[in-house]
């Protein structure tokens, strides 16, 4: 253990005896009183230049088991050189010689495992020290301490090394991370350049278990509550401001540069082993390199040799590199509200300290990639190549910034319950409608003088948006399938080449390449109404769902944010104009994003029969049942609600199969409702009874509800290829429409060769001049 030394009883510790004292210290030798501070404990931990090996075993009976540490809170575990050794004190005063500079070293890692929670191959638990627990009732320590881990290799033995909790939290790394840099993010260097060994690399890993929330890397990683009882106790004394406080934010996020961990040649292994139970509504989570992500960012982040990872099949998430990822909300850096608190933080230091600390709670993941070893797979019941569900962030991996082009490379399946992607099983802008986070915490403090534009910020901070992140695989080719429908989510049951469901999504230069050729069985005749063979099992398909099913997306919709509603009934004298600009941040759109099947093409069905009809009477039958035939299939796209697309082809497709819909390109497209963006009817009537109207506007903001398809096409395979939407129609619903582009279209947009202004490729003459 690691730790900094403060006591749980404020009244208990030696800071507290010796608090007069510090007080003025800090004011008139602050020289002095780090020596103080050093003395009762509150000088981070520091491991320099470790060099550990042999066959090494780390066993807990308990909690807490690590390579190097179990447990750290501020620790720094860095190269033994200047930039380092001199921040200690002894070394700062000149007492003793310095050690020679080296950086650490695990050589021979074995096993590291505990029977409760928190193991990882470098630490079980690190974390930012508690600025309460630090300062006690001190004012003036104004500075977090957060951890450091750089400089640091740690290889596993010939037969691999294997990260086991019998609880919760495990990686290779480090099992639960909480607000502290890794690699090149180290700050020990000032403006001098960070060198190349800064980097971490966990080499040789077999195996990562746990009953939830295991990673390849990291197991847990989000910031820290800083503003804990005793951080709020220091609001009291007026000394803080918010912008200092909320500065901290920076600090208490995980920032990551340069990090790989690599599997042993026949692939490493990463499980949450946990099992939902009936009545339970637990998630558990697994992810490559990280399994729940909580405002990480990560530049120069790399999975190598990943076999599989896998969750429960109806709560688990999985993705090949992260599992879980969201946005902090407001709450994770803000103390709760129940004495005033919050509003006496907003009094002190206004709007602009919260909208900017949003920015740091932002996942962000560049230049950071999965790649399979051969048979690669992930599965649970919310699964994709990168992340199972992406609830926000933003990935770029485009050369810009030393990316390949390719997130994801050597994937063979993705096998699923509910949500399943080559990319991602869901992306949404979930975190923006949380309760206690997001735009809706702005409603309930007082009057900040809100403008659309803040709304914009805040709203853009919780939408993913994907760049230069495409999919590939070699033979035999990716399948993805979502097998289950949940009877509480209206859109489950989604599975597409690159996300099976999209929510508020901006996905941009990202292709899948290439589906997998697999075997359908045609009917004896093609244009007959028996169909059977196509659903019999008898065929295979690359890509599968109940619900939703599309060689690139199953569902594309304008957006799940319906607190974006909330957020605007704070704004004064709202115009339908700056409406307009916030559901921009919101809506999805996918842009210059192919997906390519094998040479002998791709097939895609969406079908589902085989649900029990649980309804009475006349009421309408189950969805899925025999009665009511489920089943929107396209060759890019099962369904589009709302939303927009640019220069995004399909190509060589062979057969589209579904049951109410079926299209080359998209199996049904409408525009998406007002009510699933703003919020409920009550909302929006509130809305506009107080808007501020401007000529043209109620037309310019009714676009944004329409979906558009723009210079894209879809190709068959050269022998031709057969589209078929099975289900017959009858007095409730309209089925079986096919096309050779989109099945049903209920009021969309397709323009091909089209200029019209396109975000900011256009030319002099404001018109579009992209592919």
């Amino acid at each position: 253990m690691s730790d900094l030394g403060a006591g749980d009883s404020k009244n208990a510790d030696l800071l507290t005896g010796v608090n007069n004292l510090l007080g003025e210290l800090l004011a008139k030798d602050p020289a002095t009183a780090q020596s103080l501070l050093t003395l009762v404990g509150v000088e981070e931990s520091a491991l320099l230049g470790i060099r550990t090996s042999g066959s090494i075993t780390v066993e807990s009976g308990n909690d807490y088991a690590g390579g190097l540490i179990g447990r750290g809170d501020g620790t720094v575990i860095a190269a033994s050189d200047s930039a380092h050794v001199n921040e200690l004190s002894f070394w700062k005063q000149a007492k003793i010689d310095a050690p020679a500079e080296r950086t650490n070293a695990v050589t021979g890692l074995q096993s590291v495992s505990t029977t409760g929670s928190y193991a990882g191959g470098i630490a079980g638990k690190l974390s930012t020290a508690s600025i309460g627990g630090l300062v006690n009732q001190t004012v003036g320590l104004g500075e977090y301490l957060p951890f450091e881990v750089s400089s640091l290799t740690v290889s596993g033995t010939d037969d691999g090394l294997t990260v086991s909790a019998g609880g919760d939290y495990a990686g290779s790394g480090i099992g639960f991370a909480m607000g502290g840099n890794i690699g090149r993010t180290t700050t020990a260097y000032g403006d001098a350049a960070v060198p190349d060994s800064a980097v971490v690399a966990v080499t040789g890993v077999k195996s990562v278990t746990a009953a939830n929330r295991a990673g390849g890397f990291i197991g847990v990683s989000g910031p820290g509550d800083l503003l804990s009882a005793g951080g709020v106790d220091l609001l009291g004394l007026g000394l803080i401001k918010l912008e200092g406080l909320l500065s901290m934010a920076a600090g208490v996020k995980i920032a990551i540069d340069g990090a790989t961990v690599s599997g042993v040649a026949t692939g490493m292994e990463i499980a949450a082993t946990g099992a939902h139970a009936e009545g339970e509504s637990t998630q558990y989570m697994a992810g490559g390199f990280v399994a729940q992500s909580n405002s990480t960012q990560a530049t120069d982040a790399h999975v190598t040799n990943l076999a599989s990872v896998t969750a429960d099949g109806v709560t688990g998430n999985a993705g090949g590199f992260v599992g879980v990822s969201v946005t902090g909300g407001l709450a994770d850096v803000l103390p709760k509200d129940d004495d005033g608190a919050l509003q006496a933080i907003v009094s002190l230091g206004g709007k602009q300290g919260l909208i900017t600390a949003i920015g740091y709670m932002v996942p962000k993941y560049t230049n950071a990639d999965v790649a399979f070893v051969n048979g690669g797979s992930v599965t649970a019941n919310m699964a994709g190549g990168f992340a199972g569900d992406l609830q926000s962030g933003k990935v770029d991996d485009t050369a810009a910034f030393g990316g390949t082009g390719w997130a994801v490379t050597n994937l063979d399946a993705v096998d699923v319950g509910t949500y399943a992607g080559g990319f991602a099983g869901r992306a949404r802008s979930g975190a923006l409608a949380a309760s206690d986070g997001g735009i809706s915490i702005l409603g309930g403090l007082g009057d900040l003088d809100l403008e659309v534009d803040d709304l914009v910020s805040v709203a853009g901070a919780y939408v993913p948006v994907i760049a230069g992140a495409g999919v590939h695989s070699a033979n035999p080719g990716l399948k993805v399938t979502a097998s289950r429908l949940d009877d509480t989510d209206a859109q489950s049951g989604s599975a597409g080449g690159y996300i099976g469901y999209g929510s508020g999504v901006q996905v941009s230069d990202s292709d899948v390449t290439q589906l997998r050729y697999t075997t359908v069985k045609e009917p004896n005749d093609l244009e007959g109404t028996d169909g059977s063979s196509y659903f019999d099992g008898t065929s295979t398909y690359a890509v599968t769902a109940k619900r939703y099913a599309g060689g690139y997306i199953g569902r594309m919709d304008i957006g799940s944010a319906a607190s974006v509603g909330g957020g605007l009934k704070v704004l004064k004298d709202i115009k339908l104009t700056k409406i307009a600009s916030v559901l921009n941040v919101v809506v999805s759109t996918i842009e210059h994003s192919d997906v390519t099947g094998d040479a002998s093409g791709y097939a895609v069905i969406a079908s589902d029969t085989a649900e029990e009809n649980t309804s009475l009477g006349n009421a309408t039958p189950t969805p899925g049942s025999a009665a009511n035939p489920i089943g929107d299939a396209g060759g890019f796209a099962g369904r589009i609600t709302g939303g927009h697309i640019q220069d995004s082809s399909a190509h060589n497709f062979a057969y589209i199969i579904g049951q109410i819909t079926a299209g080359g390109y998209a199996g049904g497209i409408e525009p998406g409702d007002v009510a699933s963006v703003l919020g409920d009817q009550g909302t929006v009537q509130t809305l506009l009874n107080g808007l501020l109207t401007t000529n043209g506007a109620i037309a310019s903001l009714m676009q944004d509800f329409v979906p558009t398809i723009r210079n894209s096409s879809t190709d068959a395979v050269p022998c031709g290829a057969a589209v078929r939407a099975q289900a017959a129609s009858d007095g409730t619903a309209m089925r079986g429409m096919a096309g050779g582009y989109v099945g049903h279209n209920q009021g969309g947009h397709i323009w091909g060769s089209n200029n019209a202004p396109w975000k900011s490729e256009n030319d002099a003459s404001n018109h579009y001049s992209g592919p």
